[in-house]
């Protein structure tokens, strides 16, 4: 007979179980059973005891209340371990899940996760130019209006234009700056003064009316290099109301040579207490000036700024008007006297005399130096210039001679007898032989270009591209600063159509010519057409966040760590040269004194006035002050303890550009404020997996950089860094660090940022040692793939599956700098889907590269280029749809 009662199956305990983690796991198991292995065991236990009660109890069905009673304890027991094991994973950095748990890890360890970073950008403001739009203006005589500076104060709030889904943002000025209407759009230098000569190839004439055509004849009056040219082509240049003379085929503006000012102005050159005047004025443009040390001339010498700058540009205008060089176009070509006659009969010796030939008259001594013209001609004066040109002879060879007297009579000579009119010339010339008769040149081949006209010579506009790390500006300016910030604005030259902005501070201020001459601390980054840039000198720094005042309570002295939470959630953090990377805004006044915040109070004293600050897990912020020991208590108040702060953080400051446009606060004559620049360098508050990797590090280098490893570590800790590399480099003849940087959420990281990490580095490193930190250079490639789908799913969801798997793959967040991708590598994560049979990968390349099947896909480290290291690369899946068709 079968034993069907099953009392004595399960006869061994099956619990706890043994428990056994190997290093590096993401998950640990810490149960000593589950359900079944505690009923295992109770029904065990069952089994093998003694007591008597038991005895009869001979059944193991789930239907008998004992053994249900042992189930649902199996039940408890499993539900008791399962959180058992959860509550063993919070305990543990990488195994936590609960971003409180991961919180209280970290600050065991004296690591805050990191808040985040707001935006930051530069405000360009535009001023109103109108006199009348300030409150004064100091006029000077009838010399012109000088506008007053307008004070963009620190806290000058500007809201953005939201688009569709987006949150109006406030971004606040961080920096006082003083705005003028000038500075609203300086303009590099557009024009230059033409001095042509006889192998130019395009002059350039003020107006569009000087009645210039295709054929006449020019006379460029050059002290070094004078000549005669014939007007090939005309154009009228509507724009500039400028009319061009091309002179060749090929015919281009004069090349424009930027000046590499040397200094040579200085102040011991002018004795003290002079009166300003224009011989001064002119001795001062004569040479190159330092800003600063003209400034400071003006000052002790006591010259208004303004005096002093209408007088430059009275004389500089007058300058431009004068020119050594001169041209003229001949407005008539005539013949010489005689040039219609009949020739002259030579006769024989005989009688009567029988005419042998007819040959040209000789040109009498007369006209040795002076010319008879044909007719009489009103309009050819003394001072005028003439040129006479033989048959066949170039216009460039001719020579042209200036008029000192002119007549007009009647003249009888070769047979004919006209009006005239007798041109003078102040000395000999040598426009034929008198003593000649038999090789002269008949006057009837002789033409003469007369009646000159003076044409008013323009400014040429400038063609060369905006390029490098210096740019004269087309006016002067005595008021710009070296260290100030400045935006650049312009269309590109190498792509047509795009226009850029590029930020450059001021490194050196030079006059020279009258005009200012700037020098950059780095070059610029693009080619600009110079017609279409443009300076906004009103720059402002600004970050995310709107500042918030706030009385916290009232001070206590019998409470030791009185605490406060700050109402208004996030706190702004911004950009700083500090270990973490970031800065509170937050300020704290007790009694209307100014208290500091510090990161510890160990090693303060019990009469410092200082507080500490916590971030909570619902983003709010709590200050914590002293106990009297380490830090002073509260004094005892009403109301007492204010706060200023800011509020507002993260990715979600990342307008565009040009969408900062709405001012909230309106400084007087302010009219109008944007953004040149997308802001740059936000951070959302720092999420559980990057804790978890980054808490550590901080106790890795313990405040000080030492190792390659430091170097990197220290940088993915920095706040506005989510990826680092390091690597050594060489810096001329020393090695040093290169440090490739990427931001949050493969941000390129901005100009600010680099500057603060780089400082930082320096302050904690050795600073004996280069470093050169780069912004990544972020890259793509493509592919193309036929998937084979199992018949029961539906194509186009397998297909969209694939297709997010590959791009979370291959996302920003899963990729290392440097990191290459592998064929096997994408056909493993496509493989992975659910529903996918088989991969056929016909193409994987780099976007720049043509299609091809490539077995490894590389992503550059940091290289040595020839005038800079070049940063690592970033090698990611193309944003454009993936080529995934189905296999059939």
């Amino acid at each position: 007979m079968s034993d069907t009662c099953n009392c004595c199956s399960g006869t061994s305990p099956e619990t706890p179980l043994t428990v056994y983690n190997r290093p590096g796991l993401n998950a640990i198991a810490y149960r000593a059973g589950v359900h079944d292995d505690f009923k295992k065991s109770l029904l065990a236990a069952l089994t093998l005891s003694r007591q008597p009660a038991l005895r009869d109890l001979s059944t193991r069905n789930d239907s008998d209340f004992t053994i249900a009673l042992l189930d649902s304890w199996s039940v408890v027991s499993d539900v008791l371990t399962f959180y058992q094991e959860r509550i063993a994973n919070e305990s543990y950095l990488k195994t936590a899940t609960e971003r409180l748990s991961v919180f209280e890890l970290a600050r065991l360890i004296d690591y805050e996760l990191r808040p985040g970073v707001a935006a930051n950008t530069y405000l360009s403001f535009k001023l109103d130019d109108l006199p009348g739009a300030l409150t004064a203006g100091v006029i000077t005589g009838n010399s012109g209006v000088d506008l007053p500076p307008v004070l963009i104060e620190s806290g000058t709030k500007v809201q953005s234009v939201p688009g569709p889904n987006e949150t109006a943002q406030t971004f606040e000025t961080i920096e006082e700056i003083y705005a003028r209407a000038e500075w609203n759009a300086l303009k590099p230098r557009q024009t230059q003064k033409q001095s042509p000569d006889r192998d130019t190839n395009r002059i350039v004439f003020k107006g569009l009316s000087n009645d210039l055509k295709v054929g006449d004849i020019l006379y460029i009056k050059n002290s070094k290099k004078p000549g005669l040219r014939k007007v090939l082509s005309i154009y009228l240049d509507i724009n500039t109301q400028t009319t061009w003379a091309n002179l060749n085929t090929t015919s281009a503006m004069p090349p424009y040579e930027q000046p590499e000012p040397v200094v040579d102005g200085s102040i011991t050159d002018f004795p003290d207490k002079l009166t300003l005047d224009e011989n001064i004025i002119e001795n001062i443009i004569n040479s190159t000036w330092n800003r600063e040390d003209l400034s400071a001339l003006l000052k002790t010498q006591g010259w208004p700024t303004t005096d002093f700058l209408l007088g430059v540009k009275k004389i500089t205008e007058s300058k431009a008007e004068e020119n050594d060089v001169s041209v003229y176009v001949f407005r008539k070509r005539v013949s010489v006297f005689g040039y219609n006659a009949l020739k002259q009969v030579v006769y024989d010796g005989t009688l009567p005399k029988k005419p042998v030939e007819w040959k040209e008259w000789p040109i009498d001594a007369e006209q040795q130096n002076r010319i008879f013209l044909d007719n009489a001609y009103d309009g050819i004066l003394p001072n005028s210039f003439i040129a006479v040109q033989k048959p066949d002879e170039a216009i460039e060879n001719l020579q042209a001679y200036q008029v000192s007297e002119v007549y007009q009579r009647s003249r009888t000579a070769y047979g004919l007898s006209s009006k005239t009119t007798l041109v003078k010339f102040p000395w000999d010339i040598n426009w034929y032989d008198p003593n000649t008769t038999g090789d002269i040149e008949p006057l009837r081949n002789l033409a003469v270009h007369a009646q000159s006209e003076k044409l008013e010579l323009a400014q040429t506009q400038i063609d060369e591209v905006v390029t490098g790390d210096k740019l004269e500006l087309q006016t002067l300016d005595m008021k710009l600063a070296i260290g100030q910030t400045i935006l650049l604005t312009g269309k590109r030259a190498d792509i047509p159509g795009i226009t850029s902005t590029e930020l450059l501070i001021i490194k050196n201020i030079i006059i020279e010519n009258g005009l200012t001459f700037l020098v950059f601390e780095q070059s610029l980054k693009n080619e600009y057409l110079r017609s279409t840039v443009y300076i906004n000198a009103n720059v402002a720094y600004a970050t995310n966040g709107e500042t918030v005042k706030e009385v916290l309570g009232s001070g206590d002295t019998s409470k030791a760590f009185q605490k406060f939470t700050l109402k208004q959630a996030p706190l702004t953090y911004i950009n700083a040269d500090t270990a973490s990377g970031a800065k509170s805004t937050l300020e704290i006044r007790v009694n209307d004194i100014l208290w500091l915040k510090t990161d510890s109070f160990i090693g303060c004293a019990s009469t410092d006035k200082v507080y500490i600050t916590q971030l909570n897990d619902d983003a709010t912020t709590t200050i914590i002050f002293g106990d009297g020991i380490n830090g002073s208590r509260l004094p005892r108040g009403q109301n007492n303890v204010k706060a200023t702060y800011r509020k507002g953080i993260g990715l979600g400051g990342l307008v565009k550009a040009n969408q900062l446009s709405q001012l909230i606060t309106r400084p007087l004559g302010v009219k109008e404020v944007t953004n040149m620049l997308a802001p740059s360098g936000a951070a959302d508050a720092e999420q559980i997996d990057d804790a978890k990797a980054n808490a550590t590090l901080t106790i890795h280098t313990l405040g000080r950089i030492v190792s390659l490893q430091d170097y990197e570590d220290f940088s993915r800790a920095f706040s506005g860094i989510d990826k680092a590399l390091a690597t050594w480099a060489w810096f001329g003849q020393k090695r040093g660090v290169s440090i490739t940087v990427a931001g949050s959420n493969g941000q390129l990281v901005s100009d600010n940022l680099v500057s603060s990490l780089t400082n930082t580095l320096l302050k904690l490193g050795d600073a004996n040692v280069p470093i050169a930190v780069r912004s990544y250079k972020p890259v793509f490639f493509r592919l193309e793939a036929k998937v084979q789908i199992e018949p029961a799913y539906i194509a186009q969801n397998v297909l969209n599956a694939v297709d997010a798997c590959l791009r979370d793959r291959f996302s920003f967040k899963q990729r290392q700098l440097g990191q290459l991708v592998s064929q096997s590598e994408v056909i493993a994560a496509m493989q992975k889907v659910e529903g996918v049979v088989a991969i056929d990968l016909d193409n994987l390349y780099r976007t720049e590269n043509s299609l091809v099947l490539n077995n490894l896909l590389k992503s550059a480290r940091p290289e040595q280029g020839d005038d800079e290291i070049v940063p690592a690369e970033l090698l990611t899946i193309d944003p454009r749809p993936i080529q995934l068709t189905q296999m059939l």
